[in-house]
């Protein structure tokens, strides 16, 4: 993955379902209200009720924009519908829809956040880097290096650098505890590894990854 690549999957995220090539129409929306209530005040009285306990519900789980989930909830319940789907327990089924809404809106967060701590690793060693290379081989060779570490050195890189300034402290103490090792002994580390990364996309230069 390049920062490139990162950057843009945060402003264009992946849909929560596979690219949706439908949209909510009124005949659609029509037969879901039918679907209530043979009665259209009281089938619209339900949807509010309904709707307002969706939003609730994403809310409750920690979803941004509730709204949201609650109209693609909706919408994903008026498509079964129009493709004729018998649906005997209106509520029930709307809710498992949302259940599955919430897991999908929790995978695409944890997407996020790993790109995220991924800009910020990079951004934090672009600083003794950049003096190395030109920029548009700094990314790449970077990536080429930080392969060459061993998974625990890598994630220890990762969350070394990670954090906001004002929970560094906290994380890094959480960190050296964790590989039983003081504080002073984590910059070591982190010093050394560092270096060896150094030294690794300095060896790019010249085809061969020491």
């Amino acid at each position: 993955m390049t920062t490139q690549s990162a950057v843009l999957a945060l402003q264009q995220p992946e849909e929560l379902t596979p690219a949706r090539d439908w949209t909510l129409t009124a005949t659609a929306f029509e037969m879901l209200l039918e679907q209530l209530d043979d009665n259209r005040d009281r089938a619209a009285h339900k949807y509010v009720s309904l709707y307002t306990k969706l939003t609730r519900y994403f809310d409750w789980r920690g979803c941004d924009m509730p709204d949201w989930h609650a109209d693609e909830t909706m919408a994903r319940v008026a498509r079964k519908i129009e493709q004729g789907a018998n649906i005997t327990n209106f509520q029930g089924f709307m809710f498992g829809v949302a259940r599955k809404v919430v897991l999908e809106a929790a995978k695409q967060r944890e997407k996020e956040q790993a790109i995220l701590k991924y800009l910020c690793y990079v951004a934090s060693l672009e600083d003794f880097l950049d003096k190395l290379l030109d920029q548009d081989d700094l990314h790449s060779r970077l990536e080429a290096g930080l392969l060459q570490l061993t998974p625990k050195n890598r994630e220890l890189l990762l969350e070394y650098f990670a954090s906001s300034d004002e929970k560094n402290m906290e994380v890094r103490r959480k960190l050296a505890q964790r590989e039983g090792i003081s504080l002073n002994g984590l910059r070591v580390k982190v010093h050394r590894l560092k270096l060896t990364l150094e030294t690794y996309v300095k060896s790019g230069l010249d085809g061969v990854v020491s």
